[in-house]
């Protein structure tokens, strides 16, 4: 129980994958400040980013452990070994649930994507063309290390921790909505402002600094409330040994 409080009161402080974050989301501040990335190439920085987040929730997805109670309650059914069970209901439980997260997700992606087109008047292929390959380089520079910062997080929190442990292919399916909605409702709502103010630096510069904040505020929330799901699940764990405990004792 101090060992689990402890955890959580650790985690209120810095920690490596925060400080990662926040340098990889403060590359295209940089960008928009002293080297005049504009409007187009944060809004499509920030929609790359959701395609980041999508790719390592599926690989959560693919690599978690974690059983929901009624799940585990049916296993108990099956006259398999524990192991076995495990294995079984993750199958199962990928097989449905990993189609379910894509479809919505990227119906998401390319709903959001045709709104950034909109924004900054590029309705044919060979416009989209031509704007992708004139911000290439920028792309490719704050894309990459916004990808380093997520996998540094994957690592740090998901594997080290043994998050991986703690979750389930359904939780997964829904986690990343919250920070994607945010993220995109900041950031398109910035860019409408920027349209309509027509003060490009200063307000795409005071929105990202705006998004910062929301993403790690969301980053810290999705990995405490696994410690509290883990601090939970001990808790539940050793009143039920202590149930069984005092059967043995009383028969």
């Amino acid at each position: 129980m101090k060992k689990e409080a402890k955890k959580e009161s650790d985690y209120k402080k810095w920690n490596i994958s925060e400080i990662v974050l926040i340098l990889a989301n403060l590359i295209p501040l940089f960008g928009v400040l002293f080297l005049g990335w504009d409007l187009f190439s944060i809004l499509i920085i920030y929609w790359l980013e959701s395609a980041i987040i999508g790719f390592y929730t599926l690989l959560k997805m693919a690599m978690c452990w974690g059983l929901l109670d009624d799940e585990k309650d049916k296993l108990k059914d099956l006259s398999l070994r524990p192991n076995a069970r495990l294995i079984i209901a993750n199958l199962l439980g990928k097989m449905l649930f990993v189609p379910s997260f894509i479809i919505p997700f990227g119906a998401l992606m390319f709903i959001c994507l045709m709104f950034i087109f909109l924004m900054n008047s590029i309705d044919s292929g060979a416009l989209v063309i031509q704007e992708i390959s004139s911000i290439a380089i920028t792309l490719i520079v704050a894309v990459s290390c916004l990808f380093i910062s997520h996998g540094v997080s994957f690592y740090l929190n998901f594997i080290k921790k043994q998050e991986y442990k703690k979750t389930t292919a359904q939780e997964l399916t829904i986690s990343p909505y919250g920070r994607i909605f945010v993220m995109y409702l900041t950031i398109l709502f910035g860019g409408f402002l920027v349209l309509l103010t027509q003060m490009p630096a200063a307000l795409i510069a005071l929105f990202i600094i705006l998004k910062i904040f929301i993403d790690l505020s969301a980053h810290r929330k999705e990995h405490e409330a696994l410690i509290l799901k883990s601090s939970a699940h001990i808790i539940k764990t050793k009143q039920n040994k202590n149930k069984r405990s005092k059967n043995k004792f009383k028969r």
